[in-house]
This record gives structure tokens, C-alpha cells and sequence, in this order.
């Protein structure tokens, strides 16, 4: 066997005897334009499928839209909280549960609500994927579920990710403690629990559901504004003999303000006032 000799370019070394590359072998694209993403993937006309980011991608976690102010910080200043809030019942003897459990979901998401939105063309997006009979599937890291008023919401908008499932579907996928949460897919999505993104989607694509909805793709387009979640993926689907579709989404600016743990415990104590309930915030 021959001895690979580096060929220096612009002081990088490049070697030209290489190992063949893997099928679908693609690249990360970047884009602000959600919808044009979703066309571009429709007018190919292959069978395709989807993989959405619920988080800071879709927002779908709460249907929220944000409001015309500048800064979303805390709880009161947030119009999903305050929407839900208001429909909670003061006579009800769950209230303070239902409160509590309210708060909870609030702050699991927190770090999102402040700077991402659910634009009118996202929700076009997904009925145009409906319509086009091309499945899609959500993929986030986290473990919480779609709340029942997001599920709600997406019945309203006649919008049901792929492969939807009333039963939660346990992944097999390595845990590193065995007291972390499992994967699951469930309602069309795949929450990792903050395993790897990748391993949870190869793990679907092992399942009954997940090969249904793979057997006639061409080509798989993954979409999330986490760059390190779009290498791996396009580590993983490159494997695939599917040509792989990455797009490192970004339609919020950087560094945007995120309300602090204070503004949180001060919005929170002042609800609490509002609403004569004491609220144990922690």
C-alpha cells in the first residue's frame, strides 16, 4: 500500500487518496427563510420527509406568538402565561395545583419564550407539508410534553405531526444514568430527555412507526437552530442511503435578553399578590 502524501493548500493539509464518501453526503446550509426551506423541499417532488425542532424552531411547546413588546421578562410580562393564567379557575379546588403546575411548565421553557415566535408562515408551512402527503416528525431534547393546549391548538389548525401516537413509545437508546428519563416518541414527536438527538432518531428509525414513515424517503431535511444538533444529524442520516438535508435555522437574533432567575422571582411573588396564592418558587 502506497504512503498517503499531505498536499499542502493554503496551509491546510489535504490528502488525495481517500476513503469513498458515505451515501447522501451532504453539507449545513444556513437560512432565515423557514417557508422557503419547506418549498424549495416540495418542489423537488421526491418523497421526503421532515424532521422539525419543536423548541426555538416551531415553538410549538406552546403555540406562543410573541407580543409587541421589546423585553419579555418573567412571568407576568409573558402573553401565553398571563392567557392561560386567566382561565384558571379562582373557586376551583385544584387552583393552587393547577398554579403550581402552570408555573412548572413556565419555567421549563423559559429560557425559550423571551426571543423565539411562531410566525403565521411556519403554520402555512406545515398545512402545505399536509397537503404535499409529506410526513414530518418533531425532535426536541427535552422530556416535557406538548401541553394539551398546544395539542388542542394544532387539532384547531388541522395540523397533526407524522405517525401521531396517543401512546408514548419508548426509544432504546444508552442512557448514561439509569435514573434519567427515558427517549420516548409520542404525539408525533421525539423528546430526547437530553439524550443524543441523533441516537433518538436512529432509535425511531428501528421502530414499527419510524420505518412506515421512512421506507419511501429520498431524502430526509432536518431543521434546528442548534449548529452542534445539525452536525450530528448530518452525521447520522449521511449513513442513510438517503440524500440528507441540513438547515442550521436562524430566524431570532443572538444574544437576546432572557429574563433573570430574580425577574422571575419577583414576577412570580407579584402574581402571588395579585392572585392572593402563595406560590413556591424554588
Amino acid at each position: 500500500m502506497r504512503k498517503l502524501v499531505p498536499h499542502k493548500i493554503s496551509h491546510r493539509p489535504v490528502f488525495f487518496a481517500r476513503s469513498p464518501v458515505l451515501t447522501g453526503q451532504s453539507s449545513i446550509h444556513k437560512s432565515t427563510d423557514f417557508l422557503k426551506s419547506i418549498r424549495n423541499l416540495i418542489q423537488s417532488g421526491k418523497k421526503s420527509l421532515v424532521i422539525l425542532d419543536i423548541d426555538d424552531t416551531l415553538m410549538l411547546t406552546l403555540g406562543y406568538k410573541k407580543t409587541l413588546e421589546k423585553r419579555q421578562s418573567g412571568y407576568a410580562s409573558d402573553f401565553w402565561f398571563r392567557t392561560i393564567w386567566q382561565q384558571l379557575d379562582l373557586k376551583s379546588p385544584e387552583y393552587e395545583k393547577l398554579c403550581m403546575m402552570l408555573v412548572a411548565e413556565y419555567c421549563t421553557v423559559q429560557q425559550h419564550v423571551n426571543h423565539t415566535t411562531t410566525h403565521d408562515d411556519i403554520l402555512t408551512a406545515l398545512r402545505e407539508l399536509n397537503s404535499a402527503n409529506i410526513p414530518f416528525v418533531g425532535l426536541t431534547a427535552r422530556s416535557a410534553r406538548l401541553n394539551v393546549f398546544t395539542t388542542q391548538r394544532l387539532r384547531e389548525l388541522n395540523i397533526l405531526f407524522s405517525g401521531y401516537n396517543d401512546f408514548p413509545l419508548t426509544l432504546k437508546v444508552d442512557k448514561k444514568n439509569v435514573l434519567d428519563d427515558n427517549a420516548v416518541y409520542a404525539h408525533g414527536v421525539i423528546y430526547c430527555s437530553g439524550l443524543s438527538k441523533k441516537d433518538c432518531f436512529m432509535a425511531f428509525r428501528e421502530t414499527e412507526t419510524g420505518q412506515n414513515i421512512l421506507k419511501e424517503a429520498k431524502q430526509i431535511l432536518f431543521m434546528d437552530d442548534g449548529h452542534r444538533h445539525c452536525k450530528d444529524m448530518l452525521d447520522g442520516l449521511s449513513q442513510l442511503e438517503v440524500k440528507p438535508i441540513i438547515i442550521h435555522y436562524t430566524h431570532v437574533a443572538d444574544n437576546l435578553p432572557v429574563a433573570t432567575r430574580a425577574e422571575m422571582q419577583a414576577d412570580a411573588h407579584q402574581l402571588a399578590l395579585d392572585k392572593q396564592l402563595t406560590l413556591h418558587f424554588k
